[in-house]
């Protein structure tokens, strides 16, 4: 029987005076059995969970741009819903703070008690985000779409 053991996983590291048993191997085996077994077990949920996983091609966060079409609304996919996404043009010019308040980005969480949606400019979609144009006659207006105007986002898993 082993009088010392390995530290993490408790397995038999015998003396020259021990007496090697059987059940010792068996039993250490077991272990490393086990442990494997969990080990595959974790690497399987991690692969089977969508956008779970980090990888080259699942990264936690995503960049991107879309050149607007003037539309009073335009679907960005991104083939995944993401948590958060901060949209803005190009040039990072935010508003314009003339009599109109005009706003050319904007900020959307995938929170549910956080639903103002168009009204800010953005909301969260299962495959990505919508930005809008509106507001032409109002006191304030999103311009997230602009035609011809370069927008860059940045999306969070």
């Amino acid at each position: 029987m082993s009088t010392n053991y390995t530290q993490n996983y408790n397995l038999c590291q015998w003396e020259p005076q021990d007496k090697v048993q059987r059940v010792d191997f068996n039993g250490d085996n077991a272990k490393i059995d086990a442990a494997l077994t969990a080990q595959q077990t974790a690497i399987e949920r991690a692969q089977s969970t969508a956008g779970a996983a980090y990888s080259p091609n699942n990264q936690p966060v995503v960049t991107g741009s879309y050149s607007g079409n003037g539309a009073a609304r335009r679907d960005v996919s991104l083939g995944f819903r993401p948590r958060a996404v901060l949209v803005m043009p190009s040039n990072f010019v935010m508003n314009n703070s003339s009599t109109n308040l005009i706003t050319y980005g904007g900020l959307a969480l995938n929170i549910a008690s956080f639903s103002v949606g168009a009204y800010m400019g953005i909301t969260i979609t299962e495959s990505g985000f919508t930005v809008f144009n509106q507001g032409e006659n109002s006191s304030m207006r999103t311009c997230l779409n602009e035609t011809q105007k370069l927008y860059v986002y940045l999306a969070f898993r």
